[in-house]
């Protein structure tokens, strides 16, 4: 149990340090933060060598990771925007559909 919790941290540790480290670099080189994040992710994931953590663990932070983008993406939007994306939406909605 207690090793369990010790693991749990390491891959929390590891995946923190990677993105704050990332968000900086990307920050330094005038990108956005969350190209760093990325890039961060793809570091410690499971098909690159060096850090590897526990794949069902990294993979469950990686889903959260994902919900966190999709809100940050969504606050940036408004609705007067998207409302200039419609056409282009359900065109785009069809064609994946269709495929």
């Amino acid at each position: 149990m207690q090793s369990e919790v010790i693991h749990f941290l390491v891959n929390i540790s590891a995946a923190v340090a990677f993105a704050f480290l990332g968000g900086i670099i990307a920050s330094r080189l005038r990108q956005s933060v969350i190209v760093g994040y990325l890039f961060a992710g793809s570091l410690i994931g499971p098909f690159t060598p060096g850090f590897i953590g526990e794949l069902h663990r990294i993979s469950a932070m990686a889903e959260i990771g994902v919900i966190f983008l999709m809100f940050v993406l969504g606050v940036g939007f408004s609705l007067k925007f998207l409302g200039q994306l419609r056409a282009v939406g359900l065109v785009g909605t069809f064609i994946q559909v269709a495929c």
